[in-house]
């Protein structure tokens, strides 16, 4: 695995997704929450890969910074656009450490929270399908 996460990155990689989920662990006897992060990039070859995987304490900005600096020393270049959460720590350490790129807020997250928060007598697609609607607009065929 660490062979894996420490491999050279060549070419260009046009397109960089990057995200987290917290995690609950054992540490020291005691249940805490970590943050695991995930970079999954295109390159020119329209290939997919997961460039890198981190653990933190949070998504504080010198965490993120240090994983995308981390990526560069591997040889992540020719970013174009970032796409990603709006996470505050993560705005920052983009605009530090991806000074040329442009990003786009991904819309999955808060689309995927909506059944949650239409409460339990209106979970399900059917139900939460005029919410997403309003929050979504597409075009009918």
């Amino acid at each position: 695995m660490q062979s894996f996460l420490e491999r050279p990155l060549e070419g260009d990689w046009p397109y960089l997704w990057l995200d987290a989920t917290y995690l609950k662990v054992r540490q020291g006897g005691r249940i805490v929450s970590i943050a695991a992060i995930i970079a999954t990039g295109v390159n020119q070859d329209r290939r997919r890969e997961i460039l890198g995987l981190g653990l933190g304490q949070s998504e504080a900005a010198i965490f993120w910074i240090e994983f995308l600096r981390g990526l560069v020393r591997r040889g992540l270049k020719g970013v174009k656009l970032v796409i990603s959460d709006a996470h505050e720590g993560l705005k920052a350490a983009i605009s530090q450490v991806l000074t040329a790129t442009s990003t786009l807020p991904c819309s999955f997250s808060p689309l995927a929270a909506l059944p949650r928060a239409q409460g339990p007598a209106n979970r399900g697609v059917g139900r939460c399908a005029p919410s997403l609607r309003a929050v979504r607009p597409q075009e009918r065929r």
